[in-house]
């Protein structure tokens, strides 16, 4: 039990069905329950077949060894038996959730909520949270695909057995799979679905276990809509309190996961020195074994805001220090990213040819992919290329497909007016860099319309 954490709140959240202890973790409250706590005992007493309290009240001293507490007071025997109980049921859930998810997804989707309704081997918390792992890694790869995980996610968490995990346990995950649902709607760039989303995961979660763990969780995802729609102080707070959260509980892991959100909100603040040191912290928080793909991330971003803020020199240098992690993994999306990135450092380093090679590569799998937004950033990139160049027929071809895109995306005013000024200017031929730059700045400030916002 990690020291700041209260042991009636680990004792509530075994006798309310909610997540497995850590066996140390166990041990020391097991320890805790015969030192006669009026908390613990009060929360015992539903379970107690008839003793009286205080536990163990009958001995000179209170046992210190698990062996004994096992071996005296039916009181604490019985809330032994039922956490054990739960501790092994969760187990072996754990041990078999990989092959139930892998056998659930290679079902035809319109056959996955009917399995999910006759076979309980698909309707366990630990099926729920494996499905919830595989939703974020592929969130960016497919954030369509993520939409319709999600939806399953809500649908299996519907079906959970409220007596056995209990209320506030199935309530709880319910509203992480809503959340992430929300999410997988503001990767796919629909703020407003996403945002009545998180509503319904707000309802959840107010008629949960109290879980802080739950609402850190929820309130990070919550804070990347927040940031996605510029109101950046709101995104902030709420990040500020998911670190707290996560800190006082000993969740190192997820401490470095919310710092990398934080160093994304610094960048879009147009803050990259705070941006890149807050990243390379996160990176001595992270656990690569517990979640692989989130090392890559961290490294990716420092790239990505080096390699825009004049430093591709030192870009270059760290790229070439992250090879190796690179060949870790193999996803499309992480592909594009890097050759969009190695476009920048291209370019910062006075290289264009070779820039405008890798910009369109990652340009045309945004295009395949149909995302407009990062299609339209790399276009502006392609832009200054063909600023320096010279290039006023590729500059006014530009321009009218910006114009077509933005309108797709309900762009905010100022970027539009700033996409005008870079059309009026390449149509008379007198596009700039400065003009194209204006226009790139804007379009990240401002990317879309405030009726994409809440009330």
């Amino acid at each position: 039990m990690s020291p700041s954490e209260a042991p009636h709140e680990a004792l509530q959240q075994l006798l309310a069905g909610g997540r497995s202890l850590p066996e140390e973790r166990f041990r020391a409250l097991l320890l805790h329950l015969v030192q006669d706590c009026a908390e613990c005992n009060a929360l015992l007493r539903p379970f107690d077949p008839g003793d009286s309290f205080p536990l163990f009240a009958d001995r000179a001293s209170p046992p210190a060894r698990l062996e004994d507490i096992l071996e005296h007071g039916s009181a604490i025997e019985t809330t032994v038996r039922i956490s054990l109980a739960r501790q092994a049921a969760f187990e072996r859930e754990e041990g078999l959730a990989p092959a139930a998810l892998k056998e659930l997804l290679e079902l035809d989707a319109s056959r996955r909520e009917q399995a999910i309704r006759l076979h309980e081997r698909f309707r366990t918390r630990a099926v729920c949270e494996a499905l919830l792992k595989e939703i974020i890694r592929i969130g960016f790869d497919d954030p369509h695909d993520a939409i319709r995980l999600s939806k399953l996610a809500v649908f299996l968490a519907a079906h959970l057995d409220r007596d056995f995990y209990g209320r506030g346990a199935v309530a709880d995950v319910a509203a992480r799979c809503w959340a992430t649902l929300a999410n997988a709607y503001r990767l796919a760039a629909d703020f407003r679905t996403s945002e009545r989303v998180f509503q319904r995961a707000a309802l959840l979660l107010a008629v949960g276990s109290g879980d802080p763990l739950a609402r850190a969780g929820i309130l990070g995802l919550k804070a990347s809509l927040r940031r996605d729609q510029r109101r950046f102080e709101a995104a902030d707070r709420l990040l500020a309190v998911a670190i707290s959260t996560y800190r006082s509980a000993g969740e190192t892991h997820q401490v470095g996961r919310t710092m990398i959100k934080r160093a994304t909100l610094f960048y879009d603040r147009e803050e990259p020195e705070k941006a890149i040191a807050t990243l390379e912290e996160a990176e001595l928080w992270i656990d690569p074994e517990e979640e692989p793909m989130l090392e890559i991330a961290a490294r990716h971003n420092r790239l990505s805001i080096l390699a825009e803020n004049d430093r591709a020199e030192e870009a270059q240098r760290l790229l070439a220090e992250s090879e190796e992690l690179y060949r870790r993994f193999d996803a499309p999306w992480l592909r594009a990213q890097r050759l969009w990135i190695e476009g920048k450092i291209s370019l910062g380093l006075g290289r264009p040819e070779k820039a405008e090679v890798l910009l369109g590569e990652a340009r045309e799998f945004y295009r395949e992919r149909g995302d407009i937004y990062n299609w339209s950033l790399i276009s502006l990139d392609l832009g200054l290329i063909y600023v320096e160049s010279g290039r006023t027929h590729e500059l006014h071809e530009l321009s009218e497909s910006l114009f077509t895109a933005f309108q797709s995306l309900d762009i905010h005013r100022e970027a539009f007016a700033a996409l005008l000024l870079f059309q009026r200017a390449a149509s008379a031929d007198r596009a700039t860099a400065a003009v194209v730059r204006n226009l790139i700045a804007a379009f990240k400030r401002h990317p879309y319309s405030p009726a994409a916002k809440p009330s």
